[in-house]
C-alpha cells in the first residue's frame, strides 16, 4: 500500500517527466533485488507474500490491507500453510492424515487394503507390474506394497494427468501399470485417459477408489461421475466388484485383457465375501430370477439394497450383480423375462449405467419397463452416506414405493 502511494507521490511532485520515470525505475530495481514475486509484478500484479496462513491474526490484518490495496490495482496474495497445523500426528504425517474418521482415527480397510494385498502378491509373481499413485499412497492401501517393492512403486504427487501419461508410456514399454487414484481425482486426467491410453488401446489398469457416495468428504470428493465419463470411451472396460475376492479376480481379469480397464469400488465398505463366478466365465452374476422385476445392481451397496428390496417386496423380484458395466452384457439383457427392470447405481443418472440399459431396450424395441435409480443432477451435499443414499432415492422405501405404482403392464398407476 505504501509502495503504491509512494509512486503516486513521485508522480505528483515531478509530474510526467523523465525524473519521475527514472526514480520509479530505481525504486522498482531495488524492490526486485530485495523482494520475491517479481514475476507477478511484471504482469501488472501487486505481489504480497509470503504470508503465514496458519497465523489467523496476521492473515486478518493482511487481508484487510489487501482489500484496500485491491482498489488501486490487482493483488497477488501468496500464502503458505502447514497441512495438519495444530495436530501433532497430522503435522508429522500429512499424507496419512489427509482424511480422517471419527475421533481422528485412520484406518485402511475394505477394498483399499484388498488392493494392496493383491498387488503385493501379484508383483511377487510378475515383476512387470508397477503401481502408480498420485499422492495418496496410504489412502489407496499401497503403503506396504511401496515398502516391500519400492522399484515397482511410483508416487507422482498430486499430478493425476502425469500419472496416466507416465503409465501409458510404461505400457508401451512392456510393463503392466496399475494406477490407483480416487474416482473424483481421476476426473482431472480425463484427457490423458482418452488420448494417451484408450486411443492407443494400451493395457493400463485404473483402480478407482472411493467410487460412489463418500459421505462427509464433501461435494468435491463424491465419486459419482466415473461411469459417465469412462463408459463412452472406446476400448475401455469398466468393472465393478462387490467384495474383496471379486476385486482380486477383477485385477487378474484386467491384467489378462491387454487393453484399458477401470475397476471401481466404494470407500471403506466391508462387503460380505460370498461365492461368485469369475469374470472370465460370467461378467454378470444372476443371484435370483423374478417374473415381475429384475434388479440390476452395480456395486456392493446397491447389491445389498437390491437383496433387501427382494426380501421386502410383495412382487416376484430377481437380482443380478452387474460386475461389468462396459461392455454392456446384451445377451444377459435379452434373457431377462421379467416385466420391469430396476437399475441401481451410485453414479449420476445422466450418462450412467441405467441410461445404457434404457437405450439398449429402446433401440431393440423391447417392451420392458426400465426404472433408473442413481444420483440426481445436483452436487451431493455433505452428510452421512446413508443420508446421501436416501436423498437420491437409493432406499428400500423408494424402491417399494416405485414398484407399487407399477401395473407391470407397460405403464404406471396414477
Amino acid at each position: 500500500m505504501k509502495y503504491v502511494r509512494g509512486k503516486n507521490a513521485i508522480k505528483k511532485i515531478f509530474g510526467n517527466t523523465f525524473i519521475t520515470r527514472f526514480l520509479i525505475r530505481i525504486r522498482n530495481l531495488i524492490k526486485r533485488i530485495l523482494k520475491k514475486g517479481r514475476t507477478f509484478e511484471d504482469y501488472g500484479f501487486k505481489y504480497v507474500g509470503v504470508v503465514d496462513g496458519n497465523d489467523t491474526k496476521e492473515m486478518v490484518r493482511i487481508l484487510q490491507k489487501v482489500k484496500r490495496l485491491s482498489k488501486i490495482k490487482a493483488v497477488f496474495l501468496h500464502i503458505s500453510t502447514q497441512k495438519g497445523k495444530g495436530y501433532e500426528q497430522a503435522e508429522e504425517r500429512s499424507d496419512l492424515y489427509h482424511g480422517v474418521g471419527k475421533n481422528m482415527k485412520i484406518t485402511t480397510q475394505g477394498f483399499s487394503k484388498a488392493l494392496g494385498d493383491k498387488l503385493t502378491d501379484a508383483v511377487s509373481k510378475d515383476n512387470k507390474i508397477v503401481a502408480v499413485v498420485a499422492g495418496m499412497k496410504d489412502g489407496t492401501g499401497l503403503s506396504d506394497f511401496a515398502e516391500k517393492y519400492p522399484k515397482n512403486f511410483i508416487d507422482v504427487g498430486i499430478a493425476e494427468e502425469y500419472a496416466v501419461t507416465l503409465s501409458a508410456g510404461m505400457a508401451i514399454g512392456g510393463l503392466k501399470p496399475v494406477v490407483a487414484i480416487y474416482s473424483t481425482f481421476m476426473q482431472r486426467a480425463y484427457d490423458q485417459i482418452l488420448h494417451d491410453v484408450c486411443l492407443q488401446n494400451l493395457p493400463v489398469v485404473f483402480c478407482l477408489d472411493r467410487a460412489g457416495l463418500v459421505g462427509e468428504d464433501g461435494k468435491t470428493h463424491q465419486g459419482v461421475f466415473d461411469l459417465s465419463y469412462l463408459t463412452h470411451l472406446p476400448n475401455m472396460t469398466v468393472l465393478c466388484p462387490n467384495n474383496n475376492l471379486e476385486l482380486s479376480d477383477a485385477i487378474d481379469y484386467a491384467l489378462s485383457l491387454n487393453s484399458p480397464v477401470a475397476i471401481r469400488y466404494p470407500k471403506s465398505y466391508s462387503a460380505i465375501d460370498r461365492e461368485f463366478l469369475s469374470l472370465g466365465s460370467s461378467l454378470w452374476q444372476p443371484l435370483s430370477h423374478g417374473k415381475d422385476v429384475t434388479v440390476l445392481a452395480v456395486g456392493p451397496r446397491m447389491l445389498e439394497l437390491a437383496l433387501e428390496f427382494k426380501s421386502a417386496s410383495k412382487l416376484d423380484v430377481g437380482v443380478t450383480a452387474v460386475r461389468c458395466v462396459k461392455p454392456l452384457n446384451a445377451k444377459a439383457l435379452d434373457e431377462i423375462k421379467s416385466k420391469a427392470v430396476f437399475v441401481l447405481e451410485e453414479n449420476a443418472l445422466i450418462g450412467g449405467f441405467g441410461s445404457m440399459v434404457s437405450s439398449y431396450y429402446a433401440s431393440a424395441n423391447k417392451n420392458i419397463i426400465v426404472r433408473q435409480f442413481g444420483v440426481n443432477d445436483k452436487f451431493v451435499k455433505n452428510g452421512s452416506i446413508s443420508t446421501q443414499l436416501e436423498t437420491n432415492g437409493l432406499s428400500i422405501e423408494n424402491l417399494i414405493n416405485v414398484s407399487e405404482k407399477l401395473t407391470l403392464h407397460g405403464e404406471e398407476n396414477e
